[in-house]
């Protein structure tokens, strides 16, 4: 693979990865409850009024369920797996895969700690779905780029 080409589309994977993880924390921070830790952060930056205005702003708008709850981390994960893959480039390895596998695991895991009750959250087979669509979505968008840019592996 050329190496220009490779560099253009790690590029274009983290700017892709980015939007999706600010299109994530968008979504928790304006359609949330305020109680959750990210707003300690945004405190912590001296910005919880700003963000009320903005969230008075938004307040009409009302967003399905699935959007505001299960969407994010959906989001996350993509974001995530797209990020390893510009790291890892056109490098195949087992740390590779096991990187990419225990993200996936850990965004899955989390869930099922939620149904066993020992991590806080509610457990919703939504958010299972959709971050399986965003794993499969995100090997796609990989394998997609990887073949025109005229790699051979995803």
């Amino acid at each position: 693979m050329d190496r220009v080409a490779g560099r253009r589309t790690a590029l274009a994977q983290l700017a892709i990865a980015l939007l999706a993880l600010l299109a994530g924390g968008m979504i928790y921070l304006l359609w949330r409850k305020d109680t959750l830790l990210m707003f300690a952060w945004v405190d912590a930056f001296g910005l919880l009024d700003p963000l009320g205005a903005v969230r008075h702003g938004v307040s009409a708008f009302s967003l399905p369920h699935w959007v505001v709850f299960s969407l994010p981390n959906a989001l996350w994960l993509f974001s995530g797996l797209l990020i390893l893959d510009a790291i890892w480039g056109s490098h195949r390895s087992v740390s590779r895969l096991l990187w990419s596998a225990a993200l996936g695991l850990i965004a899955v895991g989390a869930e099922a700690g939620q149904a066993l009750r020992v991590l806080p959250g509610t457990f919703d087979w939504q958010d299972v779905a959709l971050m399986a669509l965003a794993g499969f979505c995100a090997i796609l968008f990989i394998a997609t780029a990887k073949q025109q840019e005229g790699g051979q592996e995803a």
